[in-house]
């Protein structure tokens, strides 16, 4: 498989039905190493996290927890009210 102009002969020398088991002797015929799996570090495992019971307003900062007024009127803002 060194030359290509090898390749090209071959395909031109044979049948189009018969290029598929031509390529199939090909490619079996080509040295695949074996995989090595001695380097490959373990996946570390995470738990997973909480699902938070409140979201941020895609960045939005919120009001302060202290004064509910404050918060009402900044999502009232939000919303163009």
């Amino acid at each position: 498989m060194d030359r290509p102009h090898h390749s090209c002969a071959r395909s031109l020398g044979n049948q189009p039905e018969q290029w598929q088991t031509m390529i199939e002797s090909i490619y079996e015929a080509i040295g695949r190493p074996e995989p090595s799996f001695g380097g490959i570090k373990p996946i570390a495992t995470h738990s997973p996290q909480p699902i938070r019971a409140r979201t941020s307003t895609l960045g939005a900062p919120l009001a302060s927890a202290g004064n509910p007024m404050d918060r009402i009127a900044q999502h009232l803002g939000n919303m163009g009210i």
